[in-house]
């Protein structure tokens, strides 16, 4: 699909699992929530599986093209979703928002703190944007979201194989994975992969540098980790 030069592209959300948590509202504030029970804890579809559609919380306020789902899922618009279909190898289910709620943030506003929603006296961010989707709560939009399956599944399973089969090539890079740069993930880098499929998650999202070009109109700077780096 792809003749990858001598460089690869990666691509996060950002997200904070540090305290206190008026630093994770960020995230929050623009990445999705997969409602419970939509979706067994760790059930990651892999392509070809049939699972009903991702249900997600998600503030709506300023709705960016492209969002993380808990961390793992890509969620994608109509555009995106027909970009990646003509530059990666993945797949699509439908995915939809549920609990919706508008709350206007900004990257740096911390407004929020002084809104009676917020609970300073709690450290679990997750019940801090329970209760402002609680206050804030709308009617849900009615718009095209899909979420991308990729193949990352292979090369994190030869990662436990005495035998590296296909993807013998896989580096492990460690890149930051928070804001406070006290956490990160270990990608698994494979320049076979990436000539295979142009897009797949790790830890974090890897590419082919040309897609990576491609998509960052559609990637909303602050919110995400952006980057090229060297096989």
């Amino acid at each position: 699909m792809w003749q990858v030069g001598s460089k690869w592209g990666y691509f996060d959300d950002v997200n904070f699992r540090s305290d206190p948590p008026t630093i994770q509202f960020h995230a929050e504030c623009f990445n999705a929530s997969i409602v419970k029970g939509s979706r067994l804890p760790g059930g990651n579809p892999r392509p070809g599986q049939v699972v009903s559609p991702l249900q997600l919380a998600k503030n709506i306020y300023n709705l960016a093209p492209v969002f993380v789902a808990d961390s793992t899922q890509l969620i994608v618009n109509r555009q995106v979703k027909d970009l990646l279909t003509h530059f990666a190898k993945v797949e699509f289910l439908p995915a939809q928002i549920a609990v919706a709620w508008n709350y206007p943030y900004e990257p740096g506003n911390r407004e929020y703190e002084r809104d009676d929603a917020y609970d300073h006296d709690t450290d679990d961010s997750d019940d801090i944007e329970l209760a402002f989707a609680e206050k804030y709560r709308v009617e849900p939009p009615k718009v095209e979201l899909y979420e991308v399956i990729d193949y990352g599944y292979r090369i994190r399973d030869y990662e436990f194989r005495d035998d590296p089969g296909k993807y013998i090539d896989r580096t492990i890079y460690k890149l930051a994975g928070t804001m406070d740069g006290r956490s990160g993930g270990d990608c698994l880098v494979s320049k076979i992969m990436l000539e295979e499929v142009g897009l797949y998650k790790t830890s974090g999202f890897i590419c082919a540098p040309e897609l990576l070009d491609m998509l960052k109109p559609f990637l909303r700077p602050y919110f995400f980790w952006i980057g090229t780096f060297p096989f």
